[in-house]
């Protein structure tokens, strides 16, 4: 005798259904086994509720997982900016600290002006072509007497008549 592959099934009671059995001159219903075979091959009704339920709640939950790692995201990067300009701040603190020290300050204005203290002589060696040699100071050109303007009220009146007699042509 051969059984079925028809496995013991629990009935809604709770008692298990016998196999089927048959004899080996028997041959089963041809829609039996027709259904038997396919039905291990197909999937049935519920995992394909299943799947379409795991497939509606991926769906679903997609947008907000792209906006969880973007804002993932955005927070390192304002972390980053964060520890950027706290680093900024740290060296400014420390540029404060070091103009408060009047040894500091002393020193810059001996070594970016040229200053001595009353009392001491300073000398600025000068080379062949008439330039200092060394950490002389200089002046920047961008001092208003440097570059020809007049320094004067009435100056600065005359050469803003002698501009609104020659307007410059409007750039389009």
């Amino acid at each position: 005798m051969r059984t079925l592959a028809r496995p013991a099934s629990r009935s809604r009671l709770g008692h298990t259904a016998q196999p089927t059995v048959l004899s080996a001159d028997e041959t089963p219903d041809e829609p039996v086994a027709a259904a038997l075979v396919s039905r291990g091959t197909r999937l049935t009704q519920r995992a394909a509720a299943v799947v379409a339920v795991l497939v509606l709640v991926f769906a679903s939950a997609l947008p907000s997982l792209i906006a969880f790692f973007r804002q993932q995201r955005a927070i390192v990067a304002v972390q980053q900016q964060i520890a950027a300009q706290q680093e900024a701040i740290d060296a400014m603190r420390s540029e404060i600290a070091r103009w408060s020290d009047p040894a500091y300050v002393q020193a810059q204005a001996r070594e970016r002006l040229g200053w001595a203290v009353p009392g001491e002589t300073s000398f600025i060696v000068v080379g062949a072509d008439g330039k200092p040699i060394g950490g002389a100071a200089t002046i920047a050109p961008g001092d208003a007497t440097a570059a020809g303007t007049p320094s004067t009220w009435y100056g600065k009146l005359w050469g803003s008549v002698q501009t609104a007699d020659n307007p410059e042509p409007a750039q389009p």
